[in-house]
């Protein structure tokens, strides 16, 4: 690209602009006409520059933010979660599922699947996708770190999680989520990623977190695995068999692995790299002043990082199994938790933000 793209998100706990990488809506919608022909015309790549190498190629384990990025542009959930920051709330875009509709006084929701979608290995998409992988994420013997997000789904008489009753396959383009109750979370706890079942539904559970499968993921998405070379790059090429929502229209999303925080500045001022996340405020300020060639985008996302007290002894309550309920000896003291909290400085937290 013969422009880069530094994308501001939130403030971040450190003090640093963290950055939304190249996502599945800005590289198949979200980008402007003339940035996607940018794209096109200078070879269909783009190159982000990461801190550090993915954990997981997996979305079951995956708990780096990067991964789970990528994750998401191999394997789709049946729908996107996209924060409007005039209202407030998440704004969802069909995906793997054209459409959906809730149900049974909005506890159950009924999704439509495309008809038609293939993996990337030609295997048909169907339902029994979709019901398997949330076999997966409630499986303890998986021990996925998603594994939460089955928390609201309707639950046996004995109280036990059956996923092929909350989650129900009505017919291979059909499947129903049944919930225990309605909340806001419904359709962010339904848009996990999807694993391919002809794949994940053949390794024994206890083995999936070393399996080969999760290095060399089959994709439904509009990318697929090029290359990876740990440490250094991965890439991703189209996935010109995909329909969710259709190929790419880059050719290739390279990350390239660069730790020291100066290298990505020097790349980025020299055109090596079009996106940078994790921008210092004081760089941003230098760099959108001398560097014309830069496009600054602003971004809102959801993003908060918290400091929490607790104001319990935790280890007396671990080992006495929850039976003991003990003031923490430091943050049990109410005086010491306000104390702390009215030693955060405020001021340079928002001038951080917004700036003097």
């Amino acid at each position: 690209m013969n422009r880069s793209i530094l994308r501001f998100v939130s403030l971040r706990y450190n003090f640093e602009l963290s950055i939304c990488f190249a996502s599945l809506l800005c590289a198949l919608a979200s980008c402007s006409p003339k940035q996607n022909k940018q794209a096109s015309d200078s070879g269909g790549f783009v190159v982000e520059a990461i801190e550090g190498d993915v954990d997981s190629f997996n979305p079951l384990f995956a708990q780096d933010v990067t991964a789970g990025e990528i994750n998401d542009l191999l394997y789709p959930g049946l729908m996107s979660a996209k924060f409007d920051a005039s209202t407030g709330l998440l704004d969802y875009q069909p995906l793997a599922a054209k459409s959906w509709e809730f149900e049974n006084g909005n506890a159950d929701i009924r999704f439509h699947l495309r008809a038609g979608a293939r993996w990337a290995d030609g295997e048909p998409f169907t339902a029994r996708d979709i019901q398997m992988s949330f076999e997966l994420y409630g499986d303890t013997t998986v021990g996925s770190v998603r594994q939460t997000s089955l928390d609201g789904l309707r639950r046996t008489p004995t109280g036990s999680l059956d996923v092929k009753q909350a989650v129900e396959i009505i017919d291979d383009t059909t499947i129903v989520f049944h919930f225990d109750h309605p909340y806001p979370g419904q359709l962010f706890d339904a848009g996990l990623p999807i694993l391919p079942a002809h794949i994940f539904g053949k390794i024994p559970r206890e083995h999936l977190r070393e399996d080969s499968a999760s290095h060399h993921p089959v994709s439904l998405g509009p990318f697929r695995l090029e290359s990876w070379k740990p440490l250094q790059e991965i890439v991703l090429g189209t996935n010109q068999a995909s329909t969710v929502l259709h190929p790419a229209l880059l050719s290739q999303l390279i990350f390239r692995v660069l730790p020291d925080y100066h290298s990505r500045v020097m790349q980025l001022r020299s055109g090596e790299i079009d996106i940078f996340p994790f921008v210092n405020p004081e760089d941003a300020v230098d760099l959108a002043k001398n560097n014309p060639q830069l496009e600054i985008v602003p971004l809102g996302e959801r993003f908060y990082d918290a400091i929490n007290w607790n104001n319990i002894d935790g280890h007396e309550f671990i080992t006495s199994k929850g039976k003991k309920v003990r003031p923490h000896p430091l943050f049990g003291s109410a005086k010491v938790r306000r104390a702390l909290t009215m030693a955060i400085d405020r001021k340079e937290l928002v001038e951080s933000l917004l700036g003097p």
